[in-house]
């Protein structure tokens, strides 16, 4: 065997040891150079809510279902009035907690300005166990409405 033929396999190995390892880097750099390009893709157009216009009054009932049976209802009013609008609304719901069959009473009320800008809000929630609800309505303390000191247009309802 000559010099030149023992050479020649030997040659060809590291040719193509070279040819994979250079196809294995290129293919690196372009999974690398796409994962660059997503993340650094430029944010989307920032799109704008439709102008809101005047909210129509409505009065709605609703039913609350859990697994199909009826367990409450909820009242919704929503009211234009000379400053702006007030929304109200009353839920009752029976529920069973820790075992124990409940019944909850909330109550929300807000009013806002022309833009729905906050100006007051009061929301209450009273539980009632089933055994005396008028001592457990007379414990539980009501809070007062609260008044928005600083409101100001939401960015996303306003021009």
């Amino acid at each position: 065997m000559s010099v030149g033929a023992a050479r020649a396999p030997r040659t060809f190995v590291l040719q193509m040891r070279r040819l994979v390892t250079l196809a294995v880097v290129a293919s690196w750099v372009v999974l690398i150079a796409t994962l660059v390009r997503k993340q650094d893709s430029p944010a989307p157009a920032a799109t704008t809510p439709p102008p809101l216009t005047d909210l129509a009054a409505r009065d709605e009932w609703f039913g609350v279902y859990k697994d199909g049976r009826k367990i409450g209802h909820a009242h919704r009013v929503v009211e234009h009035t000379e400053s702006g609008y007030r929304f109200t609304e009353e839920s009752v719901v029976a529920l069973a907690m820790l075992g124990t069959a409940q019944k909850l009473e909330s109550t929300l009320g807000a009013t806002t300005d022309e833009a729905f800008a906050l100006r007051t809000f009061a929301y209450t929630l009273v539980t009632l166990p089933p055994r005396s609800p008028r001592a457990a309505r007379a414990t539980t303390a009501r809070s007062a409405p609260a008044t928005v000191r600083r409101a100001r247009k939401p960015t996303w309802c306003c021009r």
